[in-house]
């Protein structure tokens, strides 16, 4: 299950106060090598923040819509991911990696070396957006779960500094499978978004930020269906 791929845009009614949506999607590029610049643009299409997986040997700068910007750290195992986001809404403040799991895996070496990306935003409100790619089932239980427990860690820190703060991406799990966080809601998608039959792709947001609605979309090249949420606030 390492070759999946979603796409999941997020638009969010935000802070209170805060009249602009947001919307965040991920996207993961494995397949379709030549239909990645489509892939990522229709991921693009009602967000304003994307995230993308298997950027390995990909440069972020080529393939971003008109008018967006992107981060990719290129070296190493945190090429994985990229973060785009559109010029007139945001701005980079601060962008960086956070090491989730380091394990030999002969086979697929980057399957044990996974990192999170997080890019801290600015715009109508400050954003802390985290893209994930976790470890397939190749690896050993107790390193997915110390992935876990870091990305735990991360995300307590972002939240206690930044109003919003979404995470999303590929997790190799099944949703009733999934991690928990404490502070952080998701949502099923309604079908299967991956080639196996599985839903191991979703969004979560940081509460009282909640997603009101999901729905899986297609016409992707890479090898899952995509998924979209809206998310609403909790007065």
């Amino acid at each position: 299950m390492f070759s999946l791929g979603v796409a999941v845009s997020l638009t969010a009614a935000v802070l209170s106060g805060v009249a602009s949506p947001v919307g965040i999607a991920t996207q993961n590029v494995y397949r379709g090598s030549s239909h990645v610049r489509h892939d990522i643009r229709q991921a693009a299409a009602g967000a304003s923040i994307v995230f993308a997986q298997e950027m390995y040997g990909r440069d972020a700068r080529r393939l971003r819509p008109a008018g967006w910007a992107s981060w990719h750290p290129r070296a190493g195992y945190a090429g994985d991911c990229a973060v785009f986001w559109r010029r007139d809404l945001w701005r980079l403040r601060r962008a960086y990696v956070v090491r989730l799991t380091d394990t030999r895996t002969p086979h697929v070496p980057s399957n044990g070396h996974r990192r999170a990306v997080v890019a801290v935003l600015t715009g109508a409100e400050t954003t802390a957006a985290v893209c994930v790619h976790m470890p397939t089932h190749g690896v050993p239980t107790a390193v997915y779960a110390a992935g876990v427990r870091r990305l735990a860690g991360l995300l307590a820190r972002l939240s206690a500094r930044f109003p919003f703060v979404a995470v999303g991406g590929d997790w190799n799990r099944n949703y009733r499978e999934r991690p928990r966080f404490s502070g952080f809601t998701a949502a099923r998608p309604p079908r299967v978004t991956g080639p196996k039959g599985g839903r191991v792709d979703y969004v979560y947001v940081r509460r009282p930020a909640h997603i009101a609605r999901i729905r899986v979309i297609g016409n992707t090249y890479s090898d899952h269906n995509g998924v979209r949420v809206r998310t609403g606030r909790h007065e």
